[in-house]
C-alpha cells in the first residue's frame, strides 16, 4: 500500500510540473537602479533563429519587437542612439528547445539583456518562457516585451 501511495505522489508531482510548463514563466529582473543613470540605447541586431514549427516567425516578428523596444524605452525617458554611441545595448535572444515533457511541443524562451556598451557587462536582464507550438501574434509579442520592461526604472533626470 505504501508503494502505491508513493507512486501516486510521484505521478501527481510529475503532472503538476507538466501543467506548470503550459503558461508563461519568467524571472524577476536583476537589480536595475543603476540603469536609470544611463541616457541612450541602441538595439542590437535581432535574432535569426526560429522555431522548427514556424521557421519564418523570427523574420515576421523582428520589426514588431524592435518597434516595441524603442517605444517602451523612449517612454521611460531613454533616447535611441547609434550603437557606437549608446550608453547601453539592447540584445534580444530567442531560444527554441525541445520540450522535455511534451514531445510535440517546444520550449520557447525570449530574453532581453541590457549591456553596458563601454564595459560589455550585463546591467539588466529579464526573460519569459513557455511551452507550445504556436507563435505569438504581434500583439502578444508587444504585450510581452512591454511587460518585461515594465520593472525597468525610468531614466533619472
Amino acid at each position: 500500500m505504501k508503494t502505491v501511495s508513493t507512486f501516486l505522489a510521484l505521478v501527481s508531482l510529475f503532472l503538476g510540473i507538466g501543467c506548470a510548463t503550459e503558461g508563461d514563466q519568467h524571472h524577476e529582473p536583476m537589480h536595475a537602479a543603476a540603469v536609470s543613470t544611463y541616457r541612450t540605447f541602441a538595439i542590437a541586431p535581432m535574432p535569426t533563429s526560429a522555431p522548427a514549427s514556424d521557421p519564418a516567425a523570427t523574420a515576421r516578428l523582428a520589426g514588431t519587437a524592435h518597434q516595441e523596444l524603442v517605444r517602451t524605452l523612449t517612454a521611460k525617458g531613454y533616447t535611441e542612439a547609434p550603437a557606437d554611441q549608446a550608453d547601453f545595448l539592447v540584445k534580444v535572444v530567442g531560444e527554441f528547445l525541445p520540450d522535455p515533457l511534451v514531445e510535440a511541443s517546444e520550449r520557447r524562451i525570449l530574453t532581453i539583456n541590457l549591456i553596458d556598451r563601454a564595459s560589455g557587462n550585463e546591467i539588466w536582464s529579464d526573460y519569459r518562457s513557455r511551452s507550445g507550438t504556436q507563435t505569438m501574434s504581434p500583439e502578444q509579442l508587444r504585450a510581452t516585451i512591454a511587460g518585461m520592461l515594465a520593472p525597468l526604472p525610468s531614466r533619472a533626470h
